[in-house]
């Protein structure tokens, strides 16, 4: 989860100055560039708006968060769900029990792509 502040970003033309980075750099044609043009600017959001697999199914001990405050409520009730992992889209493996699929279904079928199946 990404969230800019619009008028500091055109400001300091954050935009040019990642698209010179990825056209030297076509190989780091993603976060890269923003995590390069903006180095420790940034700030991190609570979890809860930007909930990862591995906070549900820690990958290893490096990615145990089940000990940082607020995590239960967290888990319980994210804002956002980021399917970063390819285990864990719904719509690559809509039976495998994911957390969250059902709820991702539940939406998608109020959209135009309700042709997805869960097959």
């Amino acid at each position: 989860m990404f969230v800019v502040e619009l008028e500091l970003w055109r400001k300091h033309d954050i935009g040019h100055k990642a698209t010179v980075f990825v056209r030297k750099n076509h190989e780091r044609c993603d976060q890269d560039a923003r995590d390069h043009v903006l180095g420790d600017a940034g700030k991190e959001l609570d979890p809860h708006w930007n909930l990862w697999p591995s906070a549900i199914f820690p990958v290893s001990w490096k990615t145990d968060v089940s000990k940082t405050p607020g995590y239960r409520e967290t888990v319980e009730s994210p804002t956002i769900v980021h399917v970063a992992k390819h285990y864990c889209k719904p719509w690559i493996y809509p039976r495998n029990g994911r957390p969250f699929a059902d709820r991702f279904f539940a939406y998608h079928a109020g959209t135009c792509w309700t042709a997805l199946s869960r097959e």
